[in-house]
């Protein structure tokens, strides 16, 4: 065996080659069809469970069956991985077979491309001794370096919650030009993305107003339901789940990520929500400043922060202004103005601009603070362009002169800046228009018709009715011819 053999080879050579049976058992067909409806089904049995009810059956009909591990090697060498995967664990663990892509964030620079998501703390928290609750989060990613930008969090998840959130994004550093939202009827809200092409939540219609990143010209895209991987925030908060959840100061309050986790002291005690509150700023701060961060842009050297802060110097920064900033830091709702007056009423409040003055019965964009209604709001038209302000009218005392004189004054001062434009937009007089109106004007041609039709005087059937004349018959009736002349 190891004749001829370097010294070096000899061992190999020596070593068994045997390699097993070499002809392989016929198996029934029947009895792969029957094993394969029952092992390749959602419920995943474990094959002997399979295989012994195959044995009740085999007997039943007279099958011959291999031994079981036979039947199992043959069995699972004839089905490819994926198809038993599909069949037994389903669509979502075929996909999770495939490998992931790749998505380079480094073709970015800061601030030109955010996404944007919600989460709910696993913490107990209490606001001014009220029931406890689990606070929801709304936070915005810079893609480039994996920074976050802008939070807030509130006892439920809404529209508002996003839109004062979208606020301080811009206040703080600038409009981005791409942003990726989690599918949620609150991202999808009409004020905030509405006249979004892909948006596909809610009932789509011609009139729709106007949301406010579409109207900056903010490309919004939609992640995957369900998708995790495509919102890279997601890798975010499973780190404020253990620094932030976990910390020290929530101990008692934590309430695990699920029923089956619940921790030995769950439902101890609530935080309180100033707590909460900077414990959650405190640990988004050293979320950002924490070094080594092995994204591809910090090289496993930088951290959010200085990646972020390097871009921002060097890039062309979209810097929101007091009008973009009033779009998203006050509510928006949708309104009808009065018909006569032009007049907006928002929970009992009026409102009235002269702009509005020339818009009656017209449906606008009224944007406002809802925590302070005794100011002025701003109205918008459906497509999003600027109106104007229109100052609240307060309700007086009905026995108040004063009011009375100020209101008096008030509308004829508009009365007469009415009349004032009217004159200038009005050069020429009545007197002038009529004189330049021909009066003198020539008499038209009578046209000649092709063809004549004859009218005819009837009364009852179409036929004339002769008028005969019954007197001048008689005198002459002894001339008439008697029917023997005839």
């Amino acid at each position: 065996m190891v004749q001829g053999r370097a010294k070096k080879d000899r061992l190999p050579a020596l070593a068994p080659k045997q390699i097993g049976r070499v002809s392989a058992q016929e198996i029934d067909p029947r009895v792969i069809q029957y094993l394969r409806g029952d092992y390749l089904r959602p419920e995943q049995p474990p094959f002997m469970a399979c295989f012994e009810r195959l044995q009740q059956v085999a007997a039943d009909k007279g099958w011959e069956l291999p031994h079981h591990r036979t039947l199992q090697r043959n069995f699972l060498k004839n089905v490819p991985e994926p198809v038993i995967t599909l069949l037994r664990k389903g669509q979502d663990a075929l996909e999770m077979m495939y490998p992931p892509q790749t998505r380079d964030r480094s073709e970015f620079h800061a601030l030109e491309a955010v996404n944007a998501d919600g989460h709910k703390f696993d913490v107990f928290v209490t606001k001014d001794g009220s029931k406890p609750f689990r606070p929801h989060l709304v936070a915005f990613q810079d893609l480039y370096s994996g920074k976050i930008l802008a939070w807030r969090w509130a006892e439920s998840f809404t529209a508002e919650l996003v839109r004062l959130t979208c606020g301080d994004l811009f206040k703080n550093y600038g409009i981005p030009d791409l942003c990726w939202f989690d599918n949620g009827r609150d991202f999808a809200s009409k004020m905030i993305t509405g006249g979004t092409k892909t948006r596909y939540r809610f009932k789509i219609v011609e009139e729709e107003p106007v949301g406010f990143l579409t109207a900056l010209g903010v490309d919004v895209s939609w992640a995957r339901p369900g998708r995790g991987q495509s919102k890279p925030i997601e890798r975010a908060f499973r780190d404020f789940c253990n620094h932030i959840a976990k910390h020290p100061k929530f101990a008692g309050a934590y309430t695990g990520n699920s029923p089956q986790n619940k921790p030995s002291n769950y439902g101890e005690k609530a935080i309180d929500a100033k707590v909460f509150d900077a414990v959650l700023n405190a640990g988004v701060a050293a979320h950002n400043a924490r070094a080594g961060r092995r994204s591809r842009v910090c090289a496993g050297k930088m951290s959010f922060d200085q990646a972020f802060e390097a871009s921002y110097a060097n890039s062309v920064i979209k810097k929101a202004g007091p009008e973009q900033l009033r779009m998203c830091l006050l509510a928006g709702e949708v309104k009808k103005t009065d018909r006569r007056s032009g007049v907006v009423t928002i929970k009992g409040n009026t409102y009235w601009s002269e702009e509005l003055a020339g818009m009656p019965s017209e449906k606008v964009i009224v944007r406002f603070d809802p925590d302070n209604l005794h100011t002025e709001i701003h109205v918008y038209k459906m497509d999003g362009s600027y109106v104007g302000a229109a100052p609240v009218f307060e309700a007086q005392g009905f026995a108040d002169a004063k009011a009375a004189r100020d209101h008096s004054n008030a509308k004829k001062k508009f009365m007469k800046a009415q009349r004032l434009l009217a004159e200038q937009e009005v050069a020429m007089s009545v007197a002038d228009v009529a004189a330049l109106v021909p009066v003198d004007m020539p008499e038209p041609e009578t046209p000649d018709p092709k063809v004549v039709r004859g009218v005819f005087k009837t009364r009852g059937n179409a036929a004339v009715k002769p008028n005969f004349d019954w007197d001048a018959f008689e005198d002459n009736i002894e001339h008439l011819p008697t029917p023997e002349d005839i």
